[in-house]
């Protein structure tokens, strides 16, 4: 039988053992050898405990007389080797506005309720809170409500004002614990007004995208006042405002018939309907959108097609009349009708 060598640590517990000697110059196979070795040495240890145990249980014959419990289990002791933590140790909980004020006064601290209470309309214990409590018991029973001078100058009814109630006492408590969040995350000796500019640094503070790289890398400069931050920050809301309202008036401008474009201005001071609601032409049919304009354009290009070909006949020797008759023969042809297929 092999015994556990004075250089072999063995920590059943945490089911590890440890080997004092050393391992420069060791070969694979070498390696392997050690390794054997020292296991063998921990499996010798762990039957060694189940015999023990085998013993204690069953007496001198070693008998299990525990049937629910496989006969090849061990029960395992306490670990010697201390390993360190995975995580970090969790830092304890801050302490809220009442618990500071608890501790300054010497009161005690609060003590658990019982989930269940008794109810005197049901006779039985019922859930303090949830389906089945005793408010929502007392809310089915409780038919009739008396009318008080507080319901008639509300102008509604006590099953309402009673809700509403409840409705403001909500959303006191909310607000209360979102104070009681706040003041906990911070020093007990700050005052009023200096919590309020903490608490505006916090909201104004820009974030490292805002910044960018440049600034990340770039030495610490100056940090703006309160004030400043303040009116850079009205500022951008202005702008916020100002976009939103000039993306409303576009979208108003185009919901006509026409797309807005013979709707009234106000002033001259208005902006155009914007052309990006329009259907866009096609490439091929820029020359036939080029003709569906007013008259005022129309007589414009006529004269333009009439200068053209003066210039192109004026080295001719054919007479004046030539060109007028094919500028008249061009602008009847233009402005005739197309026939309908």
């Amino acid at each position: 039988e092999k015994k556990v060598q004075a250089h072999q640590n063995i920590d059943i517990g945490g089911l590890i053992i440890e080997d004092g000697r050393s391992l420069e110059g060791f070969s694979k196979d070498q390696l392997q050898d050690r390794t054997q070795e020292n296991l063998c040495a921990f499996y010798k240890s762990l039957f060694d405990l189940k015999k023990q145990q085998r013993m204690e249980e069953g007496g001198e014959q070693g008998e299990i007389l525990e049937y629910t419990r496989s006969a090849w289990s061990v029960n395992l002791p306490d670990q010697k080797v201390v390993l360190p933590r995975e995580k970090p140790i969790p830092k304890p909980k801050p302490l809220s506005k009442w618990e500071r004020f608890r501790i300054e006064k010497g009161l005690p601290g609060k003590e658990k309720r019982s989930r269940l209470v008794f109810d005197p309309i049901t006779e039985d214990w019922v859930p303090r809170h949830g389906a089945g409590s005793i408010k929502k018991i007392e809310d089915k029973h409780t038919w009739l409500l008396e009318e008080k001078p507080k319901h008639v100058e509300a102008g509604v009814d006590p099953f309402t004002f009673k809700k509403q109630e409840k409705k403001v006492q909500k959303e006191k408590q909310d607000l209360r614990e979102l104070k009681n969040r706040i003041s906990s995350h911070e020093p007990a000796g700050l005052s009023a007004q200096a919590k309020r500019t903490k608490m505006m640094d916090q909201i104004l503070e820009p974030t490292k995208d805002d910044q960018g790289a440049a600034h990340e890398e770039a030495p610490k400069q100056q940090q703006p006042s309160l004030k400043q931050r303040e009116e850079v920050e009205r500022e951008r809301v202005r702008k916020r405002e100002r976009k939103a309202l000039l993306k409303s008036l576009q979208v108003a401008q185009i919901s006509t018939a026409s797309m807005g474009k013979f709707d009234k201005k106000v002033n001259k001071n208005e902006p155009d309907a914007p052309n990006s609601q329009k259907v866009q032409k096609k490439k091929s049919n820029k020359r036939v959108y080029e003709l569906e304009t007013t008259k005022g354009m129309e007589k414009e290009r006529n004269m333009k097609i009439l200068g053209l070909l003066k210039k192109e006949k004026e080295g001719s020797s054919a007479p004046q009349i030539e060109n007028d008759k094919m500028a008249n023969k061009y602008i009847k042809r233009m402005q005739k009708p197309k026939k309908k297929k």
